[in-house]
């Protein structure tokens, strides 16, 4: 049975500690500001890049505080990581311009511009008050972050971090992402057929990865054992069809958890501007009650586009949706997955439980799901499996003063035929 699909990517929810005095959130910003497009022209031709694209007193001054303020057992799992001041210091611009924090898809290709193979956990950031209030709001930070750490044995953190001041009023950020591996810099464009090499030092043991290439109509894979010191060597020749495509890197099965995913360039330049649907997502349901329908006539289109036949909406699957969304909703996790009951509870509705996963997504938009659609373990089970059978639910979150309408939309899907 392949067990829950609840990975880096597929919980969709955009951690933010905003300074905004109580007022409303506004919405995310789609799209950098005019200024930050013109600062992330600094951003490396490669992920894992040695050095930082950002330099100066005060991100410099906030990283010796951030770090200085870190328990003794989060400092050795909260990695700075040179690319991430970059992206810290694109969130604070873009604060600073237009008073919003980005959108999750949006910070994720930040990520990547930015030449971070990390992937993308939570944001801390926005007005900064005196130097003191500063120092103040870095000691809340890093409690943040090592209350992630906590919450996630054996999981690693990477950490950028960027202050940037105009006129009397200073905009900052801490941006964190999870990172898993060392990893050696490594290219983002190669020529059709080309050479491509991957060196991954896991900070916590693993038994065996899953390296996977998406190559349009089909996602090209690879298990690999680590070698006698722990680490994995991946090569292999890069997708020959020019254009985009994504390298996912997964854990051990059977849960499979996406460990990185990054985008590569084949025989064509980085795009500088994010994807059209980041910064003009499709609409969305005008309700709650009509994420499932959405879902559905989204993967059909995508299918479609593949040769793929529309997918099967089976009422089963609709009722275990209904009651493990409200469970999720209501802080309360159900039953994970990957237990023995579980799967006789599945092979008592009469599927196979090996064919069976469940993903759930804390999404407020459209974006969302389609930036999980780019991963090849997605593309795989969703849009390129001959037959795939779904249900869907989406339950209210308790909603937070002055915080927009959250969910959490849960997705239950076969491969195949039920028995």
């Amino acid at each position: 049975m392949r067990a829950s699909g609840v990975t880096r990517l597929g919980l969709l929810l955009l951690g933010v500690a905003a300074l905004h005095c109580g007022a409303t959130i506004p919405e995310p910003a789609r799209r950098p500001s005019d200024r930050t497009m013109t600062l992330l022209a600094r951003a490396p031709a490669f992920y894992a890049p040695p050095g930082s694209a950002i330099t100066g007193g005060e991100t410099e001054a906030m990283r010796a505080t951030f770090e200085a303020v870190l328990e003794p057992q989060a400092r050795v799992r909260v990695h700075y990581e040179p690319a991430l001041d970059l992206v810290a210091a694109s969130i604070a611009e873009t604060f600073s311009d237009t008073g919003q924090h980005p959108s999750h898809p949006l910070v994720q290709w930040l990520f990547w511009r930015s030449g971070s193979p990390a992937l993308y956990e939570s944001l801390m950031g926005g007005w900064a008050g005196d130097r003191r209030r500063g120092r103040l709001t870095l000691e809340h930070w890093a409690r943040q972050a090592a209350e992630r750490l906590n919450a996630r044995p054996g999981s690693d953190l990477s950490y950028g971090v960027a202050r940037f001041t105009e006129g009397s009023r200073t905009s900052e950020c801490v941006v964190l992402g999870w990172a898993p591996f060392d990893v050696p810099a490594f290219a983002k464009t190669y020529a059709p057929g080309g050479p491509l090499t991957l060196a991954l030092r896991p900070r916590s043991p693993l038994r065996e990865i899953l390296v996977s290439i998406d190559e349009g109509s089909a996602v090209r894979e690879q298990t690999l054992a680590p070698d006698a010191n722990g680490a994995f060597f991946f090569s292999s020749a890069a997708p020959t069809r020019p254009g985009r495509h994504f390298v996912e890197v997964q854990g051990p099965g059977p849960e499979r958890a996406t460990l990185m995913l990054v985008p590569i360039y084949v025989g064509a330049p980085e795009p500088a501007t994010p994807d059209d649907f980041i910064q003009s997502p499709p609409p969305g349901p005008a309700d709650l009650a009509g994420w499932p329908a959405w879902l559905a006539s989204t993967y059909d289109a995508e299918r479609a586009k593949l040769g793929k036949g529309p997918v099967e909406i089976d009422a089963r699957l609709d009722a275990l949706a209904v009651e493990r969304s409200a469970a999720y909703a209501a802080g309360r996790p159900p039953a994970p997955t990957g237990t023995e009951s579980f799967s006789a509870q599945i092979a008592a509705m009469g599927f196979r439980p090996d064919g069976f996963s469940e993903d759930v997504l804390a999404a407020r938009g459209t974006d969302a799901v389609l930036l999980r659609l780019l991963r090849p373990s997605a593309r795989k089970r969703l849009l390129l499996s001959e037959r795939l059978l779904l249900g869907a639910s989406a339950a209210p979150r308790p909603r937070k003063e002055n915080h927009p309408e959250r969910f959490m939309l849960v997705e239950e899907t076969v491969l195949g035929s039920a028995r």
